[in-house]
């Protein structure tokens, strides 16, 4: 993950990273609370709207935006995931048979971590064609 690396080069360092990390985890709790009470006509297409606010956040931390901007985008962001995976698992559980759930769920779950490794290799050579990498030391 490059936030680490911005936060670092950008934002003054360590504590600026913990800044926005925490304004997502706050809007984690916020998305996960709020989707307790929620009742929508059409959950997976607030699932995909929320989807695709979440899938946002590389761009929001990469954005060169103010460190408070980030952080309260950062909280939306945490809000839509939550929300996401609160549908999504909700919708699995009630449209597919028991006997059939866990089947479902690795597929499900297999591509979305067994790719996090493709995406890794591919971050480091993508970081140094836009100009970030290891800090340079005397």
């Amino acid at each position: 993950m490059l936030g680490p690396v911005l936060a670092e080069e950008e934002w003054g360092g360590a504590a600026s990273w913990s800044v926005v990390v925490a304004a997502f985890g706050v809007g984690s709790v916020v998305g996960d609370v709020g989707a307790y009470r929620l009742k929508v006509a059409r959950p997976m297409a607030l699932a995909a709207a929320a989807l695709t606010v979440a899938s946002c956040q590389a761009v929001i931390i990469g954005s060169g935006s103010s460190l408070a901007l980030i952080a309260a985008l950062g909280a939306v962001t945490g809000i839509a995931v939550s929300l996401f995976f609160v549908l999504w698992e909700t919708a699995l559980q009630t449209h597919i048979p028991a006997a059939a759930l866990s089947r479902v769920s690795s597929y499900d779950y297999l591509p979305s971590a067994g790719l996090m490794p493709l995406g890794l290799v591919l971050a480091g050579p993508v970081s140094e064609s836009l100009g970030y990498g290891p800090p340079c030391t005397p």
